[in-house]
């Protein structure tokens, strides 16, 4: 099948992830102060207790004194004023620009933790209906054929909600390395053999189905090497995320290739997220290629479609990319839910609503669906036959 004249693009807000019960970032705060540990592996709640402690601290001596006005902190002030600290060299609270990196640290990894958290409490009915989404998605690669271009997915969440359920439609169907996702720079699986993952320069060359998801944020799953900057994922491997990204793992390129100075003490990998703060930087390279790739991926695309994406005025860098990437003829949709549609807010309130930043930003020409994320691929997912015929489409799309 010839490679596809129209090309979509889809833009992952938090709403995208809102089914599966992901937290909200303005939720953040709340639920690592509050989480339920009864349950958690139990060799990580003394882990998690010690960085709740250490930032918790922070937030009450440095900011507050109230665990009660401590929660209602946004995470942009929190990390604007540690970034800023930090970038200073300068004291604040009585720690120190080191010890400050140290809380910066120990609130990240809170954040990661709360996210492996959510990832293996989805509900089953949504887990189900990502799955269905992801399939729905390897079959548009699959009818593209190898050298396709169909479409590419744009996501500024942390999660790894997406491409856990495009793996798993990966195994379901039996197409391990034959399908795999392409994050559009080298990253690498901290265990070969145990990985199915292969490094996304080298997936066109091995005939591997590629599918493009562009992380402009960074991501829960993703671990860099402070020495070398390569970039490792434990994405595809069996264990829990906790067993693959909370304890300190030793560089494996570093510990296969040391230095003369770095012989018996390799250094750490370190998560890589973008945090929320006013002076966002997005200085490592691969973050800085990501948003490169995701300009040329939207210079290319005939649609874009936001997917739980509200539009806030704080993303000037993401506003900024759509506003000089994005050609007048691209066809604009935008997901949203019932709750976004103007004819539901009173007429005081739709200045501050995500219908209106939108047409704001684009004018009048937006296509726009009030039906959820999950109700904009059941159309696409009936339209294809059902996700029982779509994952019989791709079984044969793979032996042909």
């Amino acid at each position: 099948m010839p490679p596809c004249s129209s090309k979509t693009v889809y833009v992952l807000g938090a709403g995208f992830s809102a089914d599966a019960k992901f937290p909200l970032q303005r939720d953040v705060l709340g639920q690592i102060m509050d989480l339920e540990l009864s349950d958690f592996p139990l060799n990580h709640i003394n882990d998690y207790l010690e960085l709740q402690k250490q930032v918790m601290t922070f937030l009450r001596v440095a900011i507050d004194h109230s665990e009660a006005i401590s929660r209602s902190r946004s995470l942009e002030e929190i990390f604007t004023l540690l970034d800023q600290c930090i970038s200073d060299d300068a004291n604040f609270g009585g720690l120190s620009s080191n010890k400050l990196k140290g809380v910066r640290e120990s609130f990240i990894r809170l954040i990661l933790f709360l996210l492996y958290r959510s990832a293996e409490q989805i509900p089953p009915p949504a887990r189900e209906q990502y799955d269905k989404i992801a399939a729905y998605l390897i079959l548009k690669r699959l009818q593209a054929g190898k050298q396709g271009d169909p479409f590419s997915i744009i996501s500024l969440n942390w999660d790894t909600l997406l491409e856990d359920s495009i793996i798993r439609e990966i195994r379901r169907i039996k197409a391990e390395r034959k399908i795999d996702i392409d994050f559009c720079f080298y990253t690498t699986p901290l265990n070969r053999k145990k990985s199915i993952h292969t490094p996304s320069p080298k997936q066109k060359a091995k005939g591997i189905y590629n599918i493009k998801l562009l992380k402009l944020h960074g991501s829960s799953n993703w671990l860099r090497c402070p020495v070398s900057n390569g970039v490792f994922t434990g994405m595809g491997m069996p264990g829990s995320c906790y067993d693959l990204y909370v304890p300190p793992v030793a560089s494996p390129l570093i510990t296969k290739l040391p230095s003369s100075n770095e012989q018996g003490n390799p250094p750490t990998l370190e998560p890589l997220i973008i945090t929320p703060t006013f002076i966002k930087e997005f200085e490592l390279p691969h973050i800085q290629n990501t948003w490169h790739n995701a300009f040329v991926e939207l210079r290319e695309c005939t649609e874009v479609v936001f997917l739980g994406y509200s539009m806030p005025e704080a993303d000037y860098h993401f506003r900024t990319l759509l506003r000089r990437a994005l050609r007048p003829e691209t066809k604009v949709s935008v997901v949203l839910t019932e709750n976004d549609n103007l004819q539901q807010i009173p007429r005081k309130f739709r200045w501050t609503s995500a219908t209106t930043r939108y047409a704001s930003f684009f004018g009048e020409d937006v296509d726009f669906h009030y039906n959820r994320v999950s109700g904009y691929f059941s159309h696409c997912i009936k339209s294809a036959g059902g996700s029982s015929e779509i994952r019989k489409k791709c079984k044969a799309s793979l032996h042909k």
